[in-house]
């Protein structure tokens, strides 16, 4: 029997974290051993789980027939972290794309799958899938809650190239290139063909004519309907024509009062239709297990101004320009130079002497050989010195005297052994 001074507070326990994810719960118990119970969201079970926010408490009858109300829980439901994978998108096959959204701080991420993800764990990873693929991102804030979205990735495939076969010509000799068709796939195409300055007559067409001058290797770059591209190469041999390069494009000769003389080195195939502009004429060709070597001579005319030039002309439509300069240069001879030094004896078999006569301090000596390469330097320390030459190959060697970088002097040395 209850007594009318019995007061009855039944306790009641939260069997987990009061602050909840949205869809997650919790369980509240109320004491054991009553009777009935009413909980005041209409519940009549010792233990409920809550999924709502708000103030809970459980009304009880004991055996003895008392009543009481327990005291109020608070339950609070979190928010949710922010997850947008970005919207959907459409690549190229090899291609890559940024999906996700910015991070916010306090959030960690992760995304699934993890083929073709660059960074699995980061809010904005790139990803290359090679098939469609939808990506999966889980958010979760710094109180353990979740949240997730989706990002579908689609994948073009790219355009097949065909370049044509690989072929061989003689010189002189034009080629179709490209296939039948030249490119497949999800057209219109647009075609692009490089080098476009050897030998065609179109870069963009699917199937154009070469004329090349050596061999050349043409790439075919095709781009789709899709915006995706592609490449492919072929390769056109040439035979008989001109397939080499040269020792340099530009080579500057010092003029003499009557002929001064170049080297231009060739390697690679023989070419016999070089030309020379105006003022220059071939001497002779030397050919040695396929370097070509020509001497070039001019002819000095004081009409002509402080600085003229010649050009080679090579078949394959490269040039080389060679700029005579202003500048005095002594023949062959033992005898004193205008610029007051000798060089004795000159010929010689590999040791020579330069004699100063009319030169102050200690000029620097530069020796080059035929193809402008310097090959031996050093300071004339006195009136006379001697020059030793020995592990240099016979031919015509230019000296060059300098006093405080500029020149003072030139004279040919004759190595003969």
């Amino acid at each position: 029997m209850c007594s009318s001074f019995t007061t009855l507070t039944p306790a009641i326990q939260a069997l987990g974290d009061l602050s909840i994810c949205p869809g997650d719960s919790v369980l509240v118990a109320a004491e054991d051993g009553m009777v009935t119970y009413l909980w005041n969201n209409g519940l009549t079970n010792d233990t409920i789980a809550i999924y709502s926010a708000g103030n809970y408490s459980v009304s009880v009858v004991d055996p003895n027939g008392c009543s009481g109300t327990s005291a109020q829980i608070q339950v609070t439901i979190l928010a949710l972290p922010f997850a947008n994978a970005g919207g959907d998108e459409v690549i190229c096959s090899g291609d890559s794309v940024l999906v996700g959204t910015p991070e916010i701080s306090g959030n960690t991420y992760q995304w699934e799958p993890t083929t073709g993800v660059g960074d699995a764990y980061a809010a904005t990873p790139m990803v290359s899938p090679n098939t469609e693929t939808e990506y999966e991102v889980t958010v979760t804030s710094a109180d353990g809650c979740e949240a997730v979205d989706t990002v579908v990735v689609s994948v073009n495939g790219l355009p097949q190239v065909f370049p044509g076969n690989n072929q061989t010509i003689s010189y002189g000799q034009s080629v179709t290139l490209g296939g039948n068709p030249s490119a497949s796939g999800n057209g219109p195409f647009n075609y692009n063909w490089s080098p476009s300055n050897s030998g065609l007559n179109g870069y963009s067409l699917s199937n154009p004519s070469a004329t090349p001058l050596s061999t050349t290797t043409y790439t075919l770059h095709v781009s789709d309907g899709n915006g995706c591209s592609n490449t492919n190469d072929v390769t056109i041999t040439v035979l008989g024509g001109c397939d080499y390069a040269i020792s340099s494009n530009t080579i500057s000769v010092l003029a003499a009062a009557g002929s001064s003389f170049v080297t231009v080195t060739v390697t690679g195939n023989t070419c016999q239709s070089w030309t020379l502009s105006e003022g220059c004429s071939w001497l002779e060709l030397d050919t040695l297990d396929g370097e070509y070597t020509t001497n070039v001579a001019f002819t000095y005319d004081e009409n002509q101004g402080p600085e003229r030039s010649c050009i080679i002309q090579l078949q394959n439509g490269d040039q080389v320009v060679i700029t005579q300069e202003m500048g005095p240069v002594v023949g062959l001879a033992e005898n004193e130079s205008e610029f007051g030094f000798r060089i004795y004896p000159n010929p010689n078999s590999g040791t020579f002497n330069i004699s100063l006569t009319n030169i102050l301090g200690n000029p620097v000596y530069q020796i080059y050989d035929h193809v402008g390469r310097l090959v031996k330097t050093g300071d004339v320390l006195a009136e006379q010195s001697s020059i030793n030459m020995q592990t240099c190959s016979e031919g015509v060697y230019t000296l060059r005297l300098m006093r405080g970088g500029e020149l003072v002097g030139v004279e040919r040395v004759v190595l003969m052994k």
